[in-house]
């Protein structure tokens, strides 16, 4: 009887450990984009500021993807985030990012790193890490953020090796608002699950 039940939890245990990883399909990976050795420490830098563990987590496994073949392809980058159990359902790579609408502007607001804040001064950012989010008081202007010309949903996200212009608003002491006009290496958008 032990025998038979050993048996069959270890039969269980072999035929769900090689079970293949199935792709999420809702998890976008811009296609037909590298990332190269030059992006190493764009993608290290931002490594460092990221609190959360599962995050870290694919931003080292890409780190090494690149150390180990010279680059990292977007299927490669799909298989990591697909195989990572994180919040990541939308991926950008070297890719043009800003703020739409009337004011170009989108309520939520935006931290980067070396400067944690860019309040009421627009400045140029150049190479450093930023992490956005749609989190505001009241609503203003609404949520305006785009990637390569893709509008992206009311989410956080991090934007690793951004280049560009970069601000914050408060207006009137209830409304919080950001403007961004540039240019991420790597750009990892949450969703809610």
């Amino acid at each position: 009887m032990k025998r038979s039940l050993i048996v069959g939890i270890v039969f269980l245990f072999l035929s769900t450990v090689c079970l293949p990883v199935l792709a999420d399909k809702n998890i976008y990976v811009q296609p037909d984009k590298v990332l190269t050795k030059e992006y190493f420490k764009y993608l290290f830098r931002g490594f460092l500021f990221i609190k959360d563990f599962k995050i870290k987590k694919v931003i080292i496994k890409i780190i090494f993807e690149i150390k180990r073949d010279g680059n990292a392809t977007s299927e490669e980058i799909q298989g990591i985030i697909e195989s990572s159990n994180s919040r990541i359902r939308e991926v950008y790579i070297l890719a043009e990012i800003k703020t739409t609408g009337n004011f170009q502007k989108s309520d939520g607001g935006v931290g980067c790193i070396p400067w944690r804040y860019a309040i009421l001064n627009f400045h140029n950012a150049t190479g450093i890490f930023a992490q956005y989010t749609p989190d505001c008081y009241k609503e203003l202007y609404g949520w305006t953020l785009q990637i390569d010309g893709n509008s992206l949903s009311r989410n956080d996200g991090y934007i690793l090796g951004y280049s560009g212009y970069i601000n914050n608003y408060i207006t009137g002491g209830e409304y919080v608002s950001f403007k961004l006009d540039g240019f991420g290496v790597l750009v990892l958008h949450e969703k809610n699950i």
